[in-house]
């Protein structure tokens, strides 16, 4: 009698199983909920985070397993993934935490066989996935608590370390080229030369665009101590504290894209500035032609 009751209880069990099982996995990244959600909105972008390849614009493949992405949200994804195992539903969601801090909820959902036999191995096979999925959290825990991964660039936050700088502008109607800059560079060195002073560090330079054809370069050079404006030459005191600085090796594109990066971390951490950012430029260019090799760093100066 028992050889025909057990099996029918183990069977009954099997049919009373849940078609469905949720699990819940959070972590905490040192990342800004603003950055998370640049990168997370915009499909291009993923292939610098996902933790596995790119299949097309739409799905994207983790430890063998295709994912099919259904939704994208400002605050995070939904994707399916349909495996001849186990089929699941991903469900991540980006809280913030506080300015610097946000929390990853990946909320898996698998769904089961209406086989009961089948039904019963794809539940002993669960913990297996939820390690793969606790993986996968914990890889994009260290791509977005990684500064340099998020904004491309080492950002670092310095120390103004000079006060006194000597300025220069002259309005152009083109971008101005190396040339012209360093014409009005080597017209402030003569000028720095004139009034007995002493250049401190490399010089800085700011090209503002006033219209769609006009532009204004502004260059400095920090002194050892406060020379006389002009009509011409304008002093220019920095206060000696905090600025976010990123270096960048390569010409003007590349030298655009980390000025739009540190500007981005500027946003993204809630950063105050009292002044615009600059570029300093630490390769002679008029020396060195080859604009893959221009060393320049960008400078944002912030208020804490």
């Amino acid at each position: 009698m028992l050889l025909i009751i057990v099996p029918l209880l183990l069977i009954a069990v099997l049919f009373l199983l849940p078609r469905e099982k949720s699990i819940t996995q959070t972590a905490n990244i040192t990342c800004p909920m603003d950055a998370v959600t640049r990168l997370m909105v915009n499909t291009n972008q993923w292939n610098k985070w996902w933790p596995g390849k790119k299949i097309n614009d739409s799905s994207f493949d983790y430890h063998n397993q295709p994912f099919a992405i259904e939704t994208i949200l400002l605050n995070g994804f939904k994707a399916n993934n349909i495996t001849q195992n186990l089929s699941s539903h991903l469900d991540v969601q980006f809280i913030s935490q506080s300015i610097t801090e946000t929390q990853i909820i990946a909320t898996t959902t698998f769904i089961f066989s209406a086989n009961p036999f089948v039904k019963l191995q794809q539940y002993l096979s669960i913990s297996n996935y939820k390690a793969e999925y606790a993986a996968f959290l914990q890889q994009l825990e260290a791509f977005f608590g990684n500064t340099q991964k998020v904004y491309g660039h080492k950002i670092e936050m310095q120390k103004v370390k000079f006060s006194s700088l000597i300025s220069v502008k002259k309005g152009f109607d083109h971008y101005p080229t190396t040339t012209e800059v360093y014409a009005l560079i080597n017209e402030l060195k003569a000028y720095i030369a004139t009034q007995n002073g002493k250049e401190q560090d490399q010089p800085i330079l700011n090209v503002y665009p006033l219209s769609q054809t006009e532009y204004e370069a502004m260059v400095a050079i920090a002194t050892d101590k406060d020379l006389p404006s002009t009509n011409r030459y304008f002093l220019k005191n920095m206060m000696l504290g905090n600025i976010v600085v990123a270096p960048v090796t390569g010409g003007q594109n590349a030298i655009n894209n980390c000025q739009r990066e540190i500007e981005n971390y500027v946003r993204d951490y809630k950063k105050e500035s009292p002044a615009i950012p600059f570029q300093q430029l630490i390769t002679n260019r008029v020396v060195e032609t080859d604009t893959s090799k221009w060393m320049t760093t960008i400078n944002f100066p912030v208020f804490r």
